[in-house]
């Protein structure tokens, strides 16, 4: 195997890691909460500063990426995530828990810019599949992390689980200490790259963070969706059907890579935009397993979207501003987008699933105005 499939599949791995590690405060929450007396309100917004970070911190990684080394960058972020992981594995103290999990958002949210600039300046011509497998690492990391972390915290504690995630974290940058960083990467972080148009991104990062606050939005009330269509579900089939639906993203992102390179890009991002608009208008009209069949036409359509969009970004930019490129894109996706999960929440308690469901479709349309009537600068 040559050493860039190898930094391919490394960085996939790392991908998975950096998620894993941050998903496994939402499957141990109730626990966390009964141990430091927190309220489900207060739980909530510890999360939320945990997320927000992870999104915050891609802006200006996106700039460091450009002109510091990605592979050292990518194994401080590693060493920061494994340092958070063991203060909340071993937190005495409710403060020494939030420091851990700040610290594990505040780092994780340096990996996409990383990862995504290494990547696409290493495949030029054919990033989209190469993207496609490193977003299969995080989808599969994303859909067996839960079952994992909970089979833990149960046969041992909560506290277990996060030495775990401290475990995956030490595994990625010892596997990434010995992968070396390109030549050619090496002299792209001296060279100074320009940013496209304005006019041009602003297209790109608008309908970007549309489709980041839908995918909150969706994914967040999965379980709760779940719960209500097969009433009298127990919590362990409503999470074997979740992870069921998510794992169909990795096939999602194959597609998507198979599709993204060598195609124009606006006729196929705006088909796949569509597509997921008219499963969201379905799915609360659907029942049991066909309920399902919609999440899983949903999960691969949306996650087919990811390398495209991203395979797109490498094209767009020169080779030398992909870092800024996508450290902008990911501050704009994961800040905007997580506003998603809150304002699906409103639609649910007022209007129900149908009205949830309805109103993220409608937002989804917005994307497709846009990209419709902006087709001829993406042309460009």
């Amino acid at each position: 195997m040559s050493i860039k499939r190898l930094r391919l599949l490394t960085l996939s791995f790392v991908h998975g890691t950096v998620h894993a590690v941050v998903i496994i405060y939402p499957v141990v929450l109730n626990a966390v909460r009964a141990e430091f007396g927190w309220s489900l309100s207060f739980a909530g917004w510890v999360g939320t500063a945990g997320f927000a970070l992870f999104g915050i911190t891609s802006l200006p990684t996106g700039w460091l990426a450009d002109v510091v080394s990605r592979k050292l960058l990518l194994l401080s972020m590693l060493l920061a995530i494994v340092g958070g992981a063991l203060l909340m594995g071993f937190s005495v103290h409710p403060l020494m828990f939030v420091l851990g999990w700040l610290l594990a958002g505040f780092a994780g949210g340096m990996h996409h810019p990383l990862a995504l600039a290494v990547i696409a300046g290493s495949f030029q011509g054919k990033q989209s599949k190469a993207l496609a497998w490193h977003g299969s690492g995080g989808n599969f990391m994303i859909a067996v992390t839960p079952a994992l972390a909970g089979a833990v915290a149960s046969l041992y504690s909560w506290r277990a689980a996060f030495l775990m995630g401290a475990g995956f974290a030490a595994l990625a940058l010892f596997l990434l200490l010995f992968i070396p960083e390109s030549p050619a990467q090496a002299r792209i972080n001296r060279k100074k790259g320009k940013l496209p148009p304005w006019e041009q991104l602003w297209v790109l990062l608008l309908a970007h963070s549309i489709t980041g606050f839908i995918y909150r939005g969706v994914v967040t009330y999965i379980p709760h969706s779940i719960g209500e269509v097969w009433e009298g579900m127990d919590l362990a089939a409503v999470g074997g059907v979740t992870t069921f639906v998510l794992i169909f993203g990795i096939a999602g992102q194959f597609l998507g890579g198979y599709l993204g390179d060598g195609k124009r890009f606006w006729p196929l991002y705006l088909g796949q935009v569509v597509l997921y608009s008219v499963s969201l208008l379905l799915l609360p009209l659907l029942s049991h397993w066909f309920f399902a069949a919609g999440l899983i036409f949903w999960s691969i359509v949306y996650y087919s979207t990811q390398p495209v969009v991203n395979s797109f970004l490498a094209e767009f930019g020169g080779v030398s501003s992909h870092g800024r490129l996508y450290g902008v894109a990911f501050f704009t996706n994961y800040t905007i987008g997580s506003l998603g999960a809150g304002m699906a929440g409103v639609l649910a308690d007022y209007v129900g699933l149908l009205g949830m469901f309805w109103g993220l479709a409608a937002v989804a349309l917005v994307a497709v105005v846009v990209l419709y009537f902006n087709r001829y600068r993406l042309n460009k």
